[in-house]
């Protein structure tokens, strides 16, 4: 209901009521009087607005002027006045009423504001919860993918080296067999050397080469020229006196005896049972004077300085920088020595004077390392 009241547009200034609960339409929102009809929003009665519907009170009151006495206009006061205090009444009813009701209309806008508030936090995490998910799979994917890529790769590098080693056991079973079958072919022709040598010649074979051709030759080259003649009886027989600086080199020939004879020529000729000894030259060897027990709380320098004098050559040092103050442990001492590797060296063990020596040995912390 409007606070303002309506004055009218075809019939300015009348004043409209419900035929039913009397109330005053011109107050009602919407009213107007050129519409035909008119429903109250109180009781929703349906009213006729027309011409024939207004009443004049102003000429009924002229007419009954002279008739009304003073009770008359009293009683006619006290009805207008009732009449104003109901609608009074009935105006902050509906006030009250309207209130209310915009009051649950607010509470219904927001409570939708909420609801679709809430919708749409709950769409957006259901994209993030979508865009997680498809994340999350395609990680998977791309894992699955590396992994059956890496097990393929794995499956080649297999094929490739089951490939090879096969290869490998073909060759060397090739090289086996041949190296087999050459030997066959070569012992067969000794044996025919042999077999003629015995029949014809009393078993003496031709040397074929002089010993000058075989003074500073490899050993092994000599070896496989005697085998070859079709001689039996071949020793080798080494001379372990290369040191540091000597200018003779390993498997180097010094001399060869046949049945004690060191004088023969290409012509010559010998038993194919003869004893052929073959001096050759090696590698010297050193007496390691120590045990691993015996090396350890040593002074570095001075084991290194003994080993050197004996003629070890390959000797190098390790330091640890293991030490803060060197009360217990001390500075420069031997920890662990090994030899060719071997940690685990016998005493007096002969080893090659370039065999290599390793030295681990405690030390102090530089600042640096204190820090």
């Amino acid at each position: 209901m409007s606070d303002s009241l309506y004055d009218g547009d075809i019939y300015p200034g009348v004043m409209w009521y419900c035929e039913q609960c009397e109330e005053l339409l011109n107050k009602q929102d919407g009213f107007y009087d050129y519409c035909d009809e008119w429903t109250c929003t109180e009781c929703y009665h349906t009213n006729p607005i027309s011409e024939e519907k207004i009443t004049d009170y102003s000429d009924n009151a002229n007419n009954s002027e002279n008739s009304w006495d003073a009770g008359t206009i009293a009683i006619v006061g006290a009805a207008l006045l009732g009449t104003l205090l109901v609608t009074s009444h009935l105006d902050k009813r509906q006030q009250k009423k309207q209130k209310k009701w915009l009051a649950i209309k607010e509470q219904q806008e927001e409570a939708a504001q909420q609801r679709l508030a809430a919708q749409e936090e709950w769409e957006q995490y259901a994209e993030k919860q979508r865009l997680e998910e498809e994340r999350r799979k395609k990680a998977e994917r791309i894992r699955l993918e590396k992994q059956a890529e890496q097990r393929l790769e794995k499956k080649q590098q297999k094929e490739a080296e089951r490939i090879r080693l096969a290869e490998r056991n073909r060759n060397r079973t090739e090289g086996i067999r041949l190296a087999k079958q050459q030997e066959r072919s070569k012992n067969r022709i000794r044996r025919k050397k042999q077999i003629k040598a015995f029949l014809f010649h009393k078993k003496n074979i031709e040397l074929g080469a002089a010993l000058s051709d075989f003074i500073e030759a490899d050993v092994k080259l000599a070896v496989l020229h005697f085998h070859n003649a079709g001689f039996t009886n071949v020793q080798i027989a080494p001379i372990k006196d290369i040191f540091a600086g000597s200018k003779k080199q390993v498997g180097e020939v010094e001399q060869i005896e046949i049945n004690g004879n060191t004088i023969f020529q290409k012509n010559s000729t010998a038993p194919y049972d003869a004893k052929i000894v073959i001096t050759y030259h090696e590698k010297g060897e050193i007496s390691f004077p120590l045990s691993p027990k015996q090396v350890k709380k040593m002074d570095v320098q001075a084991l290194a300085d003994r080993l050197q004098k004996l003629g070890y050559t390959n000797i190098t040092t390790v330091s640890l920088n293991d030490l803060v103050a060197g009360w217990i442990k001390k500075d420069g001492a031997v920890k662990q020595v090994t030899i060719a590797g071997n940690a685990s060296f016998e005493k007096d063990r002969m080893y090659p004077f370039d065999t290599v020596i390793i030295m681990t040995y405690h030390s102090l912390k530089s600042k640096a390392q204190r820090a």
